[in-house]
């Protein structure tokens, strides 16, 4: 009937007046089972044990009160005990299952939900925990098999939809989504109870991964309405509000999340990129420097915050920051390229060039390789090894085309190694692209001056000066620069882009 206070009540009268009834204390320990003292009804049940060794059934109850209070390997000897007793009770099988999942032991736990399916193949819950037995084994279809027996057998059986909506989530891949069945699996569930946050969370993060960032902070709300003093809630909206580019708002949930005790690094990474994207450099620098001291050992926000120094112009604290985090990820090449891009806005061309060289030696994302080759060649301009210079361009230029400056760059290190008619063809793409570009007018004039041809080097130079009529710079005495090669109006590298 579910009166469960009456029940102990009686039940401990009744053990009281014959003490040594077996059944009684095994009753009573049900009883207090049910009410949740777990250690009374292990009392409870050691005395029945003591009056009838031989009944399977005090061992098995023991053993799960030892289970419910986490005294694991102690509830297996009496499981253990419960099938030495009777070989061939499904649920015994099952019980000892449960308690070597929780204690990792996959491999003879799966042995023993396999034999509580033989015995018993209509019993939902043994197909889902033979699930989450795959699941921490990471053998997610197999799981998934699993999960979806447990439903067609029982289909209100929400942890069993619960674990399917996760497991979808984890095989879905660009190439073969399945977010819409994990979302399907978990709306289910918010069908029959919407009480539990985790489902919300475990819906947030779908939509998520899907892009829809604004119905991941709406789930996420519904998580923080059940339990508003869970701090994760308020992170993983953060993380949602962010990337829907609510930067503001993300940082008064990173905020909360740290009030409510979430005081590690990651919160301080995550309001750190928030800042950033706020062009707020300083505090970001200053998040950083928090989660460094609270995890010193990860190279990723070294290099987030040498990116705030490299914005804010500190290159010497970027370098440093930098150096660190190679040390954390030898050859790292993505470190090492920041590090390059750092020595170069330091004038330190040799050490940029090694490290630019190292990045792509050590296979630098393809996205950044072509600047990784520009940056190389600017050096090279820089110390005046335009031949080298040349190659990096020509490099740069290979796999990103588009790239006006670099063709520009080019141009002028072909015309420093008396590559003119090289040199004229460059500068003339960088006219076509730029026809209000002075400066590749000026070189170009130069150039056909090299090459005898001094009716176009005319025309350009009188351009170059028309484009910009208040740039001295651009204003030549034609019968002075006879001798001149050319004029470099800025560093390799300054050219307005």
């Amino acid at each position: 009937m579910g009166k469960l206070e009456e029940s102990a009540a009686d039940l401990r009268t009744a053990v009281e007046i014959q003490p040594g009834k077996a059944d009684a204390h095994n009753n009573l320990g049900l009883s207090l089972f049910e009410l949740g003292e777990f250690e009374d009804a292990v009392e409870e049940f050691a005395k029945a044990i003591g009056i009838d060794q031989d009944n399977s059934a005090h061992f098995n109850n023991r053993g799960l009160a030892l289970y419910s209070l986490e005294k694991y390997e102690e509830c297996l000897e009496d499981f253990d005990e419960a099938l030495r007793l009777e070989t061939n009770d499904a649920n015994y099988y099952f019980n000892r299952g449960n308690a070597l999942l929780v204690l990792k032991k996959l491999d003879a736990a799966l042995v023993d939900f396999n034999k509580a399916i033989e015995i018993a193949p209509d019993v939902s819950m043994y197909f889902h925990s033979l699930g989450m037995c795959y699941q921490q084994l990471d053998m997610k279809n197999q799981a998934i098999e699993e999960f979806k027996h447990a439903l067609s057998l029982n289909s209100h059986q929400v942890p069993s939809r619960y674990h399917l909506g996760l497991m979808y989530r984890a095989i879905s891949t660009e190439q073969s989504p399945t977010y819409d069945l994990a979302l399907k699996e978990f709306s289910a569930v918010l069908a029959i109870d919407r009480s539990d946050r985790r489902v919300h969370e475990a819906l947030a993060l779908v939509h998520r991964d899907m892009g829809d960032f604004m119905a991941s902070v709406e789930a996420l709300s519904h998580a923080i309405e059940l339990e508003p003093d869970y701090p994760d809630n308020y992170f993983n909206r953060g993380q949602s509000l962010y990337l829907a580019s609510k930067h503001e708002d993300a940082i008064k949930d990173y905020d909360t999340a740290e009030k409510l005790g979430m005081a590690d690094a990651s919160v301080c990474n995550a309001r750190a990129l928030a800042w950033t994207s706020l062009d707020r450099f300083d505090l970001a620098r200053l998040d950083l420097s928090n989660a460094i001291a609270l995890d010193a050992e990860n190279p990723d926000t070294l290099f987030q915050r040498s990116n705030c120094f490299y914005v804010m112009k500190e290159y010497d604290s970027g370098v440093k920051d930098l150096t660190a985090a190679l040390e954390l990820k030898p050859n790292d090449p993505k470190h090492l390229y920041h590090r390059g891009l750092a020595y170069y806005a330091m004038d330190k061309y040799k050490k940029a060039l090694k490290d630019f060289t190292d990045a792509i030696h050590n296979r630098l994302h393809i996205s950044s390789v072509p600047d990784c080759w520009y940056h190389q060649g600017l050096c090279h301009a820089n110390r005046g090894q335009h031949k080298d210079a040349v190659v990096a361009f020509t490099q740069a230029i290979a796999k990103a085309a588009n790239r006006t400056n670099y063709i520009h760059e080019r141009a002028k290190s072909c015309q420093m190694c008396g590559m003119y008619e090289d040199a004229v063809q460059d500068f003339s793409v960088v006219i076509t692209r730029q026809p209000q570009n002075a400066h590749a007018f000026f070189r170009r004039a130069f150039a056909y001056k090299s090459l005898g041809r001094y009716d176009d080097a005319a025309s350009d130079f009188e351009m170059a000066k028309e484009l910009e009529p208040n740039n001295p710079e651009l204003i030549v005495n034609y019968k002075r620069i006879h001798e001149t090669e050319c004029i470099e109006l800025c560093k390799a590298g300054e050219e307005e882009v």
